[in-house]
């Protein structure tokens, strides 16, 4: 008698849940071909909360900032110190922050743009002769992937 294999699964990004900081930063946003017997199966669609920062032997959506960058350290500074590029700077680094984090040190952005893909959140300071931007780009869950751009003249 033969027995019928079961076909393969393949998952998108947001079913997959990954430890943190275990993907590649191109590669994370692929859906990906398991075998209908592969243990990672019995980690899709698990519940996860976005809110909750997490540990590095979490898993998280393979889609979320986290599946490639690991949280910061918590900012623990005076965020009413100094103009939006000093504070911004004070967080050290950015990729991996959530967007509440950010906004409760170095205020609102000036622009925001939202896109299936999450948002983008761009800071300013303008002076009498100079100058500073920074793009960020969060995930749908609101964590910085990346710094979009930065100017500062």
């Amino acid at each position: 008698m033969l027995v019928a294999e079961r076909p393969p699964v393949v998952l998108q990004p947001r079913q997959r849940r990954v430890k943190v900081a275990s993907q590649n930063e191109h590669a994370y946003l692929l859906p990906i071909r398991y075998d209908a017997d592969d243990p990672e199966l019995e980690y899709a669609d698990a519940p996860w909360d976005p809110t909750r920062i997490p540990g590095l032997e979490d898993r998280v959506p393979a889609d979320s900032a986290w599946a490639v960058w690991a949280p910061p350290t918590q900012f623990r500074g005076n965020p009413a110190i100094g103009n939006v590029q000093e504070r911004l700077f004070a967080l050290g680094q950015i990729t991996g922050r959530t967007w509440d984090e950010i906004v409760r040190y170095a205020g609102q952005p000036g622009v925001v743009s939202n896109s299936a893909l999450g948002r983008t959140g761009v800071w300013q300071r303008s002076g009498f002769f100079s100058f500073y931007s920074l793009a960020l780009q969060f995930d749908p869950y609101g964590v910085c992937r990346s710094v979009g751009s930065e100017i500062n003249t």
